[in-house]
């Protein structure tokens, strides 16, 4: 994953956030993308991240309940632990308007993911094919549709999906080329 990692607090930049902080640049700074270096993150001091990470996010989520940058994360934080909490938050996630086209899209994935391990497949469907609608060039939607007709034993469906999901791009390959500049068509 591309982050800003290496950043000189002087050019005008803050952070903003208890966890999963965002970079606020109030001045325009420059930017260099690199992939020369590589940043290994270790956290140490204490035992279970997971709660910590989630007792910091409803704690800032219950003090600015209309901040989305919590909703978001804590959709994120409960899909390894909780896939019903996480979907709930995935899919508020997914219908804010204040989120890009691509998080929209990012949240609707997760969300079909949370479905889709739940044994919900019908509600899969419905999240990963309000994904492919917002981003169709994107892979990720298809594979999840292909994977939940198959749980349904919907074997053509699987298969078709599948194979429209290696026809489209990976999302990496968009937000990198998106930093470049390039903006597909929507």
């Amino acid at each position: 994953m591309s982050r800003k990692r290496l950043i000189r607090m002087s050019h005008g930049l803050h952070w903003r956030n208890r966890i999963h902080e965002d970079l606020i640049d109030d001045k325009r700074a420059r930017y260099h993308r690199t992939a020369d270096i590589a940043v290994r993150h270790q956290h140490s001091g204490y035992e279970d991240k997971h709660e910590r990470n989630l007792r910091i996010l409803l704690k800032g989520h219950e003090e600015d309940p209309d901040s989305l940058h919590f909703v978001k994360y804590l959709g994120y934080q409960y899909f390894n632990h909780d896939f019903r909490e996480a979907a709930k938050w995935l899919m508020q996630t997914a219908q804010d308007q204040r989120v890009t086209h691509l998080e929209r899209w990012h949240a609707l994935c997760y969300a079909a993911k949370s479905y889709r391990s739940m044994e919900n497949y019908d509600k899969a469907i419905g999240a990963a094919s309000a994904a492919v609608q917002l981003l169709p060039h994107l892979d990720d939607a298809y594979f999840e549709l292909g994977l939940a007709y198959g749980k349904k034993g919907e074997w053509m469906k699987c298969i078709f999906w599948t194979e429209q999901g290696f026809q489209r791009a990976r999302p990496d390959d968009v937000v990198e080329r998106a930093a470049e500049g390039y903006a597909p068509a929507l």
